[in-house]
């Protein structure tokens, strides 16, 4: 885990580059809560066009970047609750309930955000697989049709402008997952697990 660590702590320091300072990501938490995500400041320019194949690589982007996120959430807590090489190839869904039940353990009122980030991280996520994982069909006379990849579930009708509103929510939490909370978490660890190493 001491590799891990400094790992952890370089990349952490890369995260925070790129979302910017804690106004600014909250100010980003802020959109999502409110359903209405800036355009992205961060990242590979989205221009929204109709092309459906181009927003589907944006939500695929964007949710790689959530799931790196997560990472780092769960690194940070490692602090607190070392785990195994196992669990780091957990799928994402598991490693989020995995934060929200050491987040829970805290037992800090200052860290509410990131809990609610990560449930949105978890929502967002399962519409990325829905998309991600079934088959879109193009030149029908109804327009682009989703066919799931799950049995029973029927077909139904799919628009760039669906996907890019996806791609912008994802862009919007993985901007702030690494930052909102971040240092009232390592403040809350120290807290449970007194630790000059850690200061």
């Amino acid at each position: 885990m001491k590799n891990c660590g400094k790992l952890a702590s370089q990349h952490e320091n890369e995260r925070f580059q790129l979302c910017g300072d804690r106004q600014q990501a909250s100010d980003v938490l802020s959109n999502v809560a409110s359903g209405k995500p800036d355009s992205p400041t961060f990242g590979v320019a989205m221009n929204r066009d109709s092309d459906l194949i181009k927003a589907l690589g944006f939500v695929a982007l964007y949710a790689a970047y959530v799931e790196e996120g997560v990472d780092i959430v769960m690194l940070r807590l490692s602090k607190t609750k070392p785990y195994d090489e196992s669990q780091s190839r957990l799928p994402t869904s598991r490693k989020i309930a995995w934060c929200e039940s050491e987040l829970a353990t805290l037992n800090s009122p200052e860290i509410t955000r990131v809990t609610g980030l990560l449930g949105e991280a978890k929502r967002l996520l399962v519409l990325r697989n829905e998309v991600i994982h079934g088959r879109i069909y193009v030149g029908f006379e109804r327009g682009e049709m989703l066919a799931s990849g799950r049995m029973g579930v029927p077909d139904r009708s799919i628009t760039a402008d669906e996907l890019y509103d996806l791609a912008e929510q994802l862009h919007a939490v993985q901007a702030a997952l690494p930052c909102i909370d971040s240092f009232a978490t390592i403040r809350a660890i120290e807290a449970k697990q007194p630790d000059p190493k850690l200061r």
